[in-house]
């Protein structure tokens, strides 16, 4: 009597198991950078964003020989400060606020004041570096007394922006060497 097994290749158990392990880790790891690339993707549109905002405050500031008002109050312009100006520098921001506070004036140079990619409101510094103890850098191996120095910036992941600077923020620095 020949008997025949029906020997039908399949997957054990185990081999499954690994396979669906691996394909997770994979998946997991591919993710990861996938966030990780959102996140950078996010920072580089507020920076480009801070530059448009700068643009317009300088346009602005070119063509009144002025800084621009607060939305609710004409008689209250942003100002620029430098360092050798009586201020107190708390290391808190922001000096000037938020920028959609100037908004109103502002929109002659840009179409509207964004929010950042957080949700965020952009921040206006005008006492920038004149602490530099507290303050990040951006006009480095410069006597901060020669020039005036300011910066727009937004709070990043974290929307840090009603304390003192920290590492989640993302600033765009503004140097004058010409004062």
């Amino acid at each position: 009597m020949n008997i025949k097994f029906n020997k039908k290749r399949a997957f054990t158990l185990i081999e499954l198991l690994v396979v669906i392990s691996i394909i997770g880790l994979l998946s997991s790891v591919i993710l990861s950078a996938l966030n990780d690339a959102r996140e950078k993707a996010k920072v580089s549109k507020a920076q480009q964003e801070m530059r448009e905002i700068h643009n317009a405050l300088i346009l602005y500031m070119d063509k009144y020989n002025e800084g621009p008002s607060l939305n609710t109050n004409q008689n209250s312009k942003l100002v620029l400060n430098d360092c050798n100006t009586t201020h107190t520098a708390s290391g808190n921001l922001p000096n000037g606020g938020a920028i959609d506070l100037y908004g109103d004036d502002l929109t002659e140079f840009i179409s509207e004041i964004p929010v950042d990619p957080w949700g965020g409101r952009y921040w206006f510094d005008s006492l920038f570096r004149c602490d530099t103890g507290n303050y990040p850098t951006g006009c480095e191996n410069q006597d901060s007394s020669d020039f005036w120095t300011f910066a727009i910036g937004s709070g990043g992941p974290n929307n840090s922006s009603a304390n003192a600077y920290d590492t989640n923020d993302v600033v765009h620095t503004v140097c004058d060497y010409t004062n």
